[in-house]
């Protein structure tokens, strides 16, 4: 059995997308349920030398969105970087999900 480029790239990276929307939606409820102030989770990191979590989440668009534009062939898509809500964050996956989910 064969699969395509796309089998093995898109299902995956809209999948690993949605759940990390999900994470947002869970991060967001919690934010509301702890009265926590939003920026700090949003510059929040495991690690002292990981990224925050707002560049986690940008990398993760990125990177979905160019792996699917290089194996199209087509340009990569440009974002600002200036997301700083969870509402915003979760703008940019959907963003990234509508750019992937237009190759066939």
């Amino acid at each position: 059995m064969t699969i395509s480029m796309y089998q093995a790239s898109v299902p995956r990276l809209i999948n690993v997308l949605k759940n990390l929307d999900k994470i947002l939606d869970k991060t967001q409820e919690h934010i509301e349920a702890k009265k926590i102030d939003a920026a700090c989770i949003i510059d929040f990191r495991l690690f002292p030398d990981m990224f925050s979590l707002v560049r986690q989440v940008q990398i993760a668009c990125d990177a979905a969105e160019g792996v699917v534009a290089r194996l199209a062939g087509v340009e990569i898509p440009s974002n600002d970087d200036g997301e700083r809500r969870i509402q915003q964050l979760k703008q940019r996956i959907a963003k990234t999900i509508t750019f992937i989910e237009g190759f066939a």
